[in-house]
């Protein structure tokens, strides 16, 4: 019996091998620039981060993102930034703690590519004509309390004057949710949630009130 040999595979011709090396050389090199497009953008965000820069005391305008109000309540009639409002103090390297009124309801923790300089009074008109839709009120987060065990740290004070005398409220940071979460809470709330850390914190940072009932 004779047996045929089998028949060898068709070889690639040279006009296939030389257009599959083209294409990877194409991937190669879009590979190439879209790591370099990246860098660079990188590079810019950091030197612009590096640039804009706040202190206490400033007075700035703030971006209002709709994923800081309750869901349904934020609509295009708000306005996309508010102020001018003063800082009050810097946390980390990229965020602020804004004095914001009361009736926003929502974090007054702000990441830095959220703050714009209010540079003068020359500015007031045009922010003025930006804000002109925002309504009268901005809806209000409803206070809920969180377990103690979710509190991380207490990042400031600040100390409310009423006619009864005041109180101290303590921002809260709470943990796994991100500085832009986190929220303003009474002294006699804070220490109904985590009554450890409130005495830790007044005994260091209020020591003046550690005995008293101003909180």
């Amino acid at each position: 019996m004779d047996l045929k040999p089998l028949p060898l595979p068709p070889r690639p011709s040279e006009a296939g091998l030389d257009f599959s090396e083209y294409i990877r050389d194409v991937h190669t090199e879009v590979k190439r620039r879209l790591s370099l497009n990246t860098e660079a953008y990188a590079a810019s965000a950091n030197v612009r981060r590096k640039d804009k820069q706040f202190h206490s005391g400033d007075m700035v305008l703030v971006r209002l993102k709709p994923e800081r109000f309750p869901s349904g309540s934020f609509s295009k009639l708000h306005a996309r930034r508010a102020g001018p409002f003063r800082i009050i103090k810097k946390l980390g390297n990229n965020a602020y703690v804004i004095d914001l009124p009361s009736e926003f309801g929502i974090s007054p923790v702000f990441n830095i590519e959220d703050i714009t300089a209010f540079k003068s009074d020359e500015d007031v008109s045009s922010h003025t004509s930006r804000t002109e839709e925002m309504p009268a009120y901005l809806p209000k987060v409803s206070t809920t309390t969180t377990p103690q065990e979710d509190i991380a740290s207490i990042m400031d004070h600040q100390f409310v004057s009423t006619r009864r005398g005041g109180y101290y409220k303590f921002l809260v940071h709470w943990r796994h949710r991100p500085l832009s979460d986190s929220a303003w809470v009474k002294g006699t709330e804070l220490q109904r949630l985590h009554p450890e850390l409130f005495t830790a914190y007044v005994h260091h940072n209020l020591p003046e009130s550690s005995s008293s009932e101003d909180c």
